[in-house]
């Protein structure tokens, strides 16, 4: 089906939208770039007076609303798609086949069965849908920067391009953040990450290179999550709205899957076709040796193919998904594909990639080792700078009740380090006031992150920490002769190993 929005022709399919390119004569996907690189989007971010009338008027007409096109459930539509699947044909036709003769009363109460399996199970199915269809159900306002003035509009107004000032709750679009501090989101529903996360200004690092949202996840708030932290200061650059956010693509994967097919799926059919050839083999043979009237002959096949296919087994099966559905959606795992269930009782070994998803929260810190420590020789660097290392090479913030919030290693980390952190520097252990000025994402690359950091007496200190294997490779002279077998004995004793470095730069 075709719509017109502002003079352009487009349709959706799997809830994203795609445009009419008159000049190709061929729909393209209804995409919007802000920018390329970080320089492009913190310029966005920063443009005197915001987007336009004229400018978020094409803007929709590529992108359209900020919401995702799903179409309202109707309880009637799943009933009627249910009871439109094949087998609800046979068990209606075997209950049709009953009726006249004196099996009626069977069959009475096996049309009853079918109705009422056939209600629940189209219940679940809608409510799931239900579910669903709140998930994309944008609603709410905020305050947006256009001509020259902040607004307070439609969230499903917004587009990419659009600078905003985020506030407290659910986050309707993906967004990165241009200026503010101590901006604390709840990434639990999109990534399952239990502890909050700090988002930090893209406007602090390297503006040359090109905008990665892997690289810049840190600055990233995405549809879906929630901002349990923030000020009236912050500002954000949307970049992606409707089925273009990280939420929309997650539900375009939900309705776009496909089962795989098992063996099971294989064997099940080669079943069927064998039964089914016994109950046509068993038919005939009652049609031409009861000696009776043709019509008594099929309605006594009837019973015969019946009792080789009976007509309520799918409905035992359908009963059971239905009972299951219910059990998982208290449990809060709703499910679209019912039949999903069946497979996945076949499930006999489950991976996870995660340790805290089993046992619990958190890391408990063992111990922390200088070179000096491993070789037994006393090194010309001064071992202090490890603690100096653990106090600030982190991506730790602090909220306004002083809860830390950040990765679980960089918390036990800087905890076990004794140091506290202030909102412009960090007091280590001893006194030493340490200003952070440069920080590193990690990369995932290179396995590392990395702080610059100015000491006391104003020199620099650049410290890096990350996998033994990859501080090993950018040390030249300083790596231990026993430091590949301390990181063996660490591994197979189950130990989180983290290993840090340090240089003195010139100003």
């Amino acid at each position: 089906e075709f719509y017109r929005f502002g003079g352009t022709r487009y349709f959706t399919f799997l809830l994203r939208r795609y445009n009419l390119d008159p000049e190709k004569g061929v729909f393209v996907p209804g995409v919007w770039t802000v920018g390329e690189t970080v320089r492009d989007l913190v310029d966005a971010g920063t443009k005197e007076g915001g987007l336009t009338t004229e400018e978020v008027e094409k803007t929709l007409g590529t992108v359209g609303l900020n919401s995702i096109d799903l179409e309202k459930p109707s309880y009637m539509k799943s009933l009627a798609e249910e009871l439109t699947q094949p087998f609800y044909t046979y068990q209606l036709f075997m209950i049709w086949s009953w009726m006249p003769l004196y099996y009626y009363y069977m069959a009475m109460i096996w049309a009853f069965v079918v109705a009422v399996s056939a209600l629940v199970v189209s219940f679940f199915h809608y409510r799931n849908l239900r579910n669903l269809y709140k998930i994309t159900h944008v609603e709410g306002r905020c305050n947006v920067l256009r001509d020259g003035q902040m607004q307070n509009i439609d969230k499903a107004e917004l587009v990419p391009g659009d600078i905003i000032q985020p506030s407290v709750g659910e986050i309707y679009c993906d967004m990165v953040l241009i200026s503010g501090d101590k901006v604390i989101v709840d990434e639990s529903a999109l990534t399952g990450e239990s502890s909050p996360q700090a988002k930090a200004p893209l406007s602090g690092i390297d503006s040359s290179i090109n905008f990665d949202r892997t690289l810049h996840k840190r600055h990233i708030m995405s549809a879906g999550t929630n901002i349990v932290e923030t000020n009236e200061h912050t500002r954000a650059l949307i970049l992606e709205t409707g089925s273009h956010t990280a939420k929309g693509q997650m539900l375009r994967d939900i309705f776009a899957f496909t089962r795989h097919r098992f063996k099971f799926d294989q064997e099940v059919m080669v079943v069927l076709g064998i039964l089914l050839l016994y109950a046509v083999f068993g038919f005939n043979i009652v049609v031409v040796f009861i000696e009776d009237t043709p019509v008594y002959g099929w309605f006594y096949g009837m019973y015969v193919v019946a009792s080789i296919l009976p007509p309520l087994l799918p409905t035992v099966f359908t009963v059971s998904v239905g009972v299951s559905d219910e059990r998982l959606t208290r449990k809060g795992v709703p499910s679209v594909n019912s039949e999903a269930i069946l497979i996945a009782g076949k499930v006999t070994h489950a991976f996870f990639d995660k340790t805290g998803t089993l046992t619990k929260q958190g890391l408990d810190f063992i111990q922390d080792k200088t070179v000096d420590e491993m070789t037994g020789v006393k090194q010309e660097a001064d071992s202090n700078n490890l603690g100096l290392a653990m106090s600030c090479c982190h991506s730790l913030t602090q909220t306004r009740n002083g809860k830390l919030v950040g990765n679980p290693v960089d918390q036990g980390m800087f905890v076990a380090s004794g140091a506290t952190l202030g909102d412009a520097y960090i007091t280590a252990r001893d006194g030493t006031i340490l200003h952070v000025l440069r920080y590193f994402d990690f990369d995932h690359h290179r396995m590392t992150m990395s702080v610059v950091v100015q000491l006391p007496d104003d020199s620099l200190v650049a410290f890096v920490k990350g996998s033994g294997e990859s501080i090993k490779k950018i040390c030249k002279t300083s790596v231990p002769e026993n430091f590949d077998t301390l990181l063996r004995e660490s591994a197979l004793d189950r130990i989180y190993q983290i290993s840090v470095a340090y240089k003195t730069l010139s100003k």
